[in-house]
């Protein structure tokens, strides 16, 4: 039972905070799920609510949707993407959370302090750095937020073309990481109550988020993110 509040509890928070700024929902969910579960089924449970959040924020957002400036990323983050599961599924799990907490505190570093005070470059070379790097994130510890975001913030015009185009980057790359995981590793290995109560929560988060969208002050919610970004990564080195 306590697992289920948790899992609800946290999903819900973690889909309203990508429904608000466009990402967050894996860093919540990669922040928070290996407290209780191991890395690879915390990406599994995880599957169960971003495949519906992600499909719903890309239809809902469609025609606003960049295509050429996201191309080349999405094509070059299908490799770091595989390089990065193969790694998750032959890295030890203490293993996986000591790297899961270097990278949460070292993120959480730059976005708090370092993000918006240096030049981002707006160019095809520097677009493709960040989606080999983002599959890489994303294919291991199911972090490919950052560096994508950082290049689409220069890169997308408006604030719907921005969100549009990340929720279809994600989307896609989504697609190729449940066909590997289901090709390479076992669907038993979480509990279907677990991932229904996580596919519910994310249901109930994007709604809620989705009508919050021109309310919350995504600032401040950005700057929380963070706090739980440092705190959980170094909990997990500690421990």
């Amino acid at each position: 039972m306590i697992e289920v509040l948790f899992l609800f509890a946290f999903t819900l928070f973690a889909a309203v905070i990508q429904a608000t700024t466009g990402f967050g929902f894996s860093i919540i969910i990669m922040a928070l799920y290996p407290m209780i579960f191991s890395v690879l089924d915390s990406v599994w449970l995880s599957l169960f609510g971003s495949g519906i959040i992600l499909g719903y924020m890309t239809y809902k957002y469609f025609k606003h949707i960049n295509f050429k400036i996201i191309l080349l990323p999405l094509a070059l983050s299908f490799i770091g993407n595989l390089t990065g599961l193969t790694l998750l599924v032959n890295t030890e799990n203490d293993q996986a959370r000591r790297w899961l907490g270097v990278l949460m505190i070292l993120l959480s570093i730059y976005l708090f302090f370092i993000e918006g005070k240096i030049k981002i470059p707006n160019d095809w070379w520097f677009g493709g750095l960040v989606g080999t790097l983002s599959g890489v994130m994303g294919g291991f510890l199911n972090i490919p937020g950052p560096p994508i975001v950082v290049y689409m913030s220069v890169a997308a015009q408006e604030k719907n073309e921005y969100i549009s185009t990340l929720q279809f980057f994600f989307f896609t790359n989504y697609l190729l990481k449940i066909t590997y995981l289901l090709a390479f590793t076992e669907v038993q290995r979480v509990d279907v109550q677990l991932g229904v109560t996580v596919f519910f929560a994310s249901i109930f988060g994007i709604l809620l988020g989705t009508r919050l969208f021109n309310r919350l002050e995504s600032l401040r919610i950005k700057e929380f993110t963070y706090g739980v970004m440092f705190l959980s990564g170094s909990w997990y080195l500690a421990g």
